[in-house]
């Protein structure tokens, strides 16, 4: 360093102490060093004794004016407007042209904000190929609830099957059985009272799957089959078929037919999850064969709403709550036990009902229980629905005669009886509805890098490169004022 000392200038000198800056600078700093004069009185400085009395710093470049910062913009045309030796007639052009393409920018970016704040949700259809087919549960119950030769002998003297069709518990000679117990499982239909044959794809039901009994009020005894064995497509014929066959000797105004309920194997059949959507009925009328196409559907609702549920067993706790607040409404009382009621739902020592009294109290809607009245009494049920499901439609039905088949003579035992058949085809396409949000996010982000690329040809790096230009400029404008 003191080689350079050479190169130095005296600035003050008094008496023998002469102070000399370096020219040289680095780093933005200018060291001051006060050394001692020698003892000729000479200006140069002697290099033995130097003394430490500071630095300070040098100011940096000042920044570059506003006017240059905008012309670093990379979208087209403001260059040339920041430019004021463009001619002023084409720098007018482009600033209109901006100008317009802004103002059109800025009303995308309002009602896309717009769309965002609204939100709301939207459907989606997709369809899905099945190889393995999966069968449904398959509910029967019979049309008529009870046996005809059964219930005339429980009820009073002179009451008729059709008067009993309409007063229904009323009809009975309650002094003819112990409770009301007792009537029901001796009157109602067994699955061999309705089912004379069974088989899904070449194989009989008994054999590959449960048959479970489901006591019911407004269908009596009906029985769930259920399987987790699957099928391969067929076109001609159906994979599941079901015959049915009449053991009660009836008329043919005297027979209502059969019930076929579709659902799937997490929905446990009662009156409940028929007028709640879960499961898909059908009725066979007696003497018809029927030929029916499923669609297999699986929803699917937006979680994020919080207006589901997407616990596991959503479809079951659903179908609890509704039935448990129908309960709550009816005010029902537990003095005694109706059979289609599971057992475990009362207290070990609550006995059956032995009279229509105790049957009214016990069951309100014992006389009838339709679809108007459970929409009436489940409107201001709290029960969350189940973000996923699945259920079946029919979207395809054919019906002919039996007499006008090969039934007659596949099954000759039929003949001169109340008897009908049921083709299944489950089909290998499942329906999947998705809910999504009406306008999610990525969608708007989509159309604003849309936007700016069709009007400024621009993207969002755009935006950045905007917002770092106005911060550059309002930085330069303040230190020009300082």
């Amino acid at each position: 360093m003191f080689k350079a000392l050479a190169g130095w200038a005296p600035v003050t000198q008094k008496g023998r102490s002469v102070v000399f800056l370096m020219a040289e600078k680095k780093e933005n700093i200018i060291w001051t060093i006060r050394m001692a004069a020698p003892a000729d009185g000479s200006a140069r400085p002697h290099p033995a004794r130097p003394a430490w009395s500071g630095y300070r710093e040098r100011p940096g470049p000042p920044p570059p004016p506003a006017s240059d910062v905008v012309t670093q913009l990379s979208i087209t045309g403001v260059s040339l407007v920041c430019n004021p030796g463009a001619f002023w007639l084409r720098r007018a052009a482009w600033f209109l042209v901006i100008a317009g393409l802004l103002v059109w920018l800025c009303f995308q970016l309002k009602e896309c904000i717009t769309r965002v704040q609204a939100g709301g949700t939207t459907r989606q259809w997709s369809r899905q190929m099945l190889d393995n087919i999966p069968v449904p549960a398959i509910t029967v119950c019979h049309g008529n609830v009870f046996k005809k030769n059964r219930v005339l002998r429980y009820t009073n003297e002179g009451v008729t099957w059709t008067e009993f069709r309409h007063r229904s518990f009323a009809a009975l000679n309650w002094s003819s059985f112990d409770d009301i117990g007792e009537f029901y499982s001796d009157a109602v239909y067994n699955w061999s009272d309705m089912m004379f044959w069974c088989e899904v794809q070449g194989r009989l039901c008994s054999e590959i799957g449960s048959l479970t009994p489901v006591a019911t009020l407004a269908n009596g005894m009906c029985t769930t089959f259920k399987t987790n064995a699957t099928v391969k497509k067929r076109s001609s014929t159906g994979q599941v078929i079901l015959a049915f066959n009449e053991t009660q000797q009836l008329d043919s105004y005297e027979h209502s037919g059969w019930w076929i309920h579709i659902h799937s194997h997490q929905i446990p059949f009662d009156e409940i999850s028929i007028f709640t959507g879960l499961t898909m009925w059908l009725r066979v009328a007696v003497n018809k064969w029927y030929n029916i196409r499923l669609t297999h559907i699986r929803k699917s609702l937006l979680q994020s709403t919080g207006q589901c549920n997407a616990a596991e067993q959503a479809e079951l706790r659903y179908n609890e709550c509704i039935g448990f607040c129908l309960m709550t409404r009816l005010n029902m009382t537990v003095s005694c036990r109706v059979p289609w009621f599971e057992n475990h739902a009362y207290p070990p020592e609550v006995p059956p009902c032995r009279s229509l009294a105790e049957l009214a109290r016990n069951s309100p809607a014992h006389h009838h229980l339709d679809e108007d009245s459970f929409l009436q009494m489940s409107s201001g049920c709290e029960c969350v629905q189940p973000c996923a499901s699945e259920r079946y439609e029919v979207q395809q039905q054919t019906v002919w005669q039996l007499e006008d088949t090969v039934v007659y003579q596949d099954y000759p035992s039929m003949i001169g009886k109340n008897a009908s058949r049921v083709d299944l085809s489950l089909p290998p396409l499942v329906q999947v509805i998705t809910e999504r949000e009406a306008y999610s996010f990525q969608t708007f982000i989509s159309e604003v890098g849309g936007s700016l690329g069709l009007m400024l040809g621009g993207s969002l790096l755009t935006l950045v490169e905007i917002i770092d230009c106005v911060v550059t400029a309002c930085c330069a404008r303040r230190a020009k004022r300082w």
